[in-house]
């Protein structure tokens, strides 16, 4: 009787595991290796608003160690518009180090953050980089406290002290502007369809941000709650067109200098002034290009609080020109590079 007891276990066992695996695609929602969670932030589109600015639109994609689709994963999402320089510059690169301690600290080597602009409640970003790409330690933190290193409010599975981060700090807003004058802008995160991973591994974010930051460069970063997986992306604000107009001159044989005003248009409702931006100045043209050419290193490229940048064309003359010879500064579909 025990025999046949033991028989039965074993073939009704059997059955229970050749069941489970008829089952070749497994449920991403419980699928049992949350530990090797990936996720991407990704971009969607962009539309003007009337009432909230420009709006960005994003979506975060979550996949387990199988490349299944993670559904019911609960998202936090954090931006960096205002940065906090370090080392007179704002992004770190191979510099930042975090410890597995409890609470967790975050340190950079030869800097004491109290000594920084670093303040409690800025957001703390690590982004992804060359050997640098772990979930446990990868996007964004809350800052709790600010000394020779930095505590961070959120608690972390799996995390081992690693260090040749890169990172940014800042928090939402920012100032535009050269030191003598300028502005506040903001950018924010609203989350319309809800935190959480539908059955694709997909959830839904946007980016609001008032109309003077489009083309300007931030830092998303997204975390899950509880088992924290996370990752950190730059990322440029796409909405506005830019726009100098055009300008002419006489060519004279030497080197004419320019001011253009920048302008940004946003949804055909309005236009402001495009403030402390560096343009691409392979987006502006000078014609003809024989006897007038851009003076890189005469020119600056950045926009001043106002929206000004100043060019020097160099121009050379045509001794066998029948009639004077114009320049032509073409400046009406500019772009931007990212600032960091």
């Amino acid at each position: 009787m025990k025999r046949y007891l033991l028989n039965f276990i074993l073939l009704i066992s059997a059955m229970l595991l050749a069941s489970c695996g008829s089952n070749s695609k497994a449920d991403g929602g419980s699928s049992g290796v949350r530990g090797q969670i990936g996720l991407s932030i990704v971009y969607e589109s962009t539309e003007y608003d009337s009432q909230r600015g420009y709006v960005d639109h994003y979506r975060v994609h979550a996949t387990d160690a199988n490349g299944v689709a993670i559904s019911g994963l609960s998202l936090k999402t954090s931006i960096v518009n205002g940065v906090k320089k370090i080392r007179n510059r704002k992004l770190q690169p191979n510099s930042g180090g975090i410890e597995s301690s409890t609470p967790i600290k975050f340190f950079d080597n030869g800097i004491d953050f109290s000594q920084t602009d670093v303040r409690v409640g800025d957001n703390l970003i690590i982004i992804p980089s060359s050997g640098k790409t772990n979930p446990s330690y990868l996007g964004d933190w809350s800052i709790t406290s600010v000394g020779s290193q930095l505590t961070l409010a959120e608690g972390s599975f799996n995390l081992e002290s690693t260090n040749g981060l890169t990172y940014i700090i800042g928090n939402e807003q920012r100032y535009l502007g050269s030191a003598g004058r300028g502005r506040i802008a903001t950018a924010h995160i609203e989350v319309p369809k809800g935190a959480v991973t539908n059955a694709d591994g997909f959830s839904y974010f946007d980016v609001i941000y008032d109309p003077v930051l489009g083309r300007h460069t931030v830092t998303l970063g997204v975390h899950t709650s509880g088992d924290r997986k996370s990752v950190g992306k730059i990322a440029s604000l796409r909405g506005g067109d830019l726009s100098a107009g055009t300008f002419s001159f006489l060519s004279t044989g030497g080197t004419r200098f320019v001011n253009m005003t920048v302008d940004i248009t946003f949804g055909g409702a309005g236009t402001e002034h495009f403030i402390d931006q560096l343009i691409d100045p392979s987006t502006i043209k000078v014609d003809p290009a024989k006897n007038c050419y851009l003076n890189y290193g005469l020119s600056d490229f950045h926009t001043s609080g106002s929206g000004v940048m100043h060019l020097a064309i160099d121009t050379q003359l045509d001794i066998n020109a029948t009639e004077p010879i114009n320049c032509t500064v073409t400046a009406t579909d500019l772009g931007t590079y990212l600032e960091y």
